[in-house]
């Protein structure tokens, strides 16, 4: 039987949860050519990572899966597939390089709003509209959102990992403390 990986999507706290227990993702898989199943997840139990399938829950409480794999084998097979995609779209994402980034930022002022800022990715790509905000509990960086007709932000571009948010915050933060000094010395 021929088991291939379409899509997969990573919890945003897998590493926390692969260590802890919890989701680490998601897939859609295809099998044999034949069948695609949404909803393949993969978790960190207490006996190890593990896959699970797509399932219904029984007016009894328990669950049935949709699809299932009835071999031992086949189920190992399917948990190292899953755990090797987590790890070729993870691996990038373990040591974010904030040395190929610069920032651009203008202190302005308006209610919450501190300043805002352009990281610049090896100057190639603008990632604009990022804010220095006040808020309850000091300062911090929010990136580029959007907001709905219900109210509601939504984000557009977010880091890709805990370890890159906390990289680029740094880095927009040394650059808005360089700026007020600057300000401060004029």
């Amino acid at each position: 039987m021929e088991i291939k990986i379409k899509e997969m999507w990573i919890d945003k706290n897998a590493s926390e949860n692969m260590d802890n227990g919890g989701k680490i993702g998601s897939a859609v898989i295809l099998v044999d050519n034949t069948f695609l199943i949404h909803g393949v997840t993969l978790v960190s139990g207490k006996n190890g990572i593990f896959v699970s399938m797509p399932s219904i829950k029984k007016e009894d409480g328990s669950y049935q899966d949709y699809a299932f794999f009835t071999t031992q084998e086949e189920r190992e097979k399917i948990t190292i597939l899953m755990m090797k995609e987590y790890m070729n779209r993870t691996s990038f994402l373990l040591d974010p390089v904030v040395s190929h980034m610069s920032v651009n930022l203008y202190v302005e002022e308006r209610g919450k709003q501190k300043a805002y800022a352009t990281v610049v990715v090896d100057g190639k790509m603008n990632i604009n509209r990022i804010r220095v905000m006040e808020g309850e509990n000091g300062l911090f960086v929010s990136m580029p959102q959007f907001k709905d007709q219900k109210g509601e932000y939504h984000s557009v571009i977010s880091p890709a990992s805990s370890a890159a948010c906390e990289e680029i915050k740094n880095l927009v933060m040394e650059e808005y403390y360089l700026q007020i000094e600057k300000v401060k010395g004029e």
